[in-house]
């Protein structure tokens, strides 16, 4: 039990035992609690450096088979190690996406991130660059599509989800997806 403001004993929690996961439940459908709930996680993930998974209600976490990584504008070495420990882990396929643009960054850095994950293991993994405007929206989209189990995002703006709506309730990747949605921040420091 836990007294006190349920966010900051979390986050204190956390930081005290050295988590290495906070499992978060996500409301089936209170419009309050979803706003609320949704900066806690992003606070979680930036103030504890403690990776945050979201499941909402009903959802089935046993296993993760396809892991989904997206990629925006730097190679995320913590995210594609954490990535590749879940997979040697499940016996899962990494797949990573990245938007395409005008100046070849996202081929560079999919390239990158694969050979990261080559020098550090034996796990199948996919690069796939996708046309789209929003990497959020995209992401969800794609994930829709091949089924994955998981996808691993950070907290940035990036994640968001575009429309009127989604920027007043800063409306993370983690609440539009039907699937476990992972936030990992940062290097943990020892």
């Amino acid at each position: 039990m836990i007294e006190g403001n349920a966010g900051t004993a979390l986050a204190d929690y956390a930081t005290r035992y050295e988590m290495d996961l906070i499992v978060i439940g996500l409301p089936k459908f209170n419009p309050i609690q979803k706003i609320f709930s949704q900066k806690s996680i992003h606070h979680l993930a930036k103030t504890t450096n403690v990776p945050v998974l979201a499941v909402r209600s009903g959802g089935l976490v046993f296993h993760f088979k396809k892991i989904l990584l997206p990629l925006h504008n730097e190679v995320p070495i913590h995210r594609i190690q954490f990535a590749a420990l879940l997979a040697k882990t499940f016996k899962s396929t990494i797949y990573m996406v990245a938007l395409r643009n005008e100046d070849n960054t996202s081929e560079k850095i999919l390239n990158e991130a694969l050979q990261i994950v080559q020098n550090i293991s034996t796990i199948p993994v996919q690069g796939i660059i996708l046309e789209g405007k929003n990497l959020a929206k995209t992401t969800v989209d794609f994930a829709k599509r091949i089924n994955a189990d998981l996808i691993m995002i950070n907290p940035l703006k990036e994640f968001h989800l575009p429309g009127w709506w989604n920027r007043f309730t800063n409306k993370l990747l983690s609440y539009a997806s039907r699937i476990p949605v992972i936030t990992v921040n940062k290097v943990r420091e020892s």
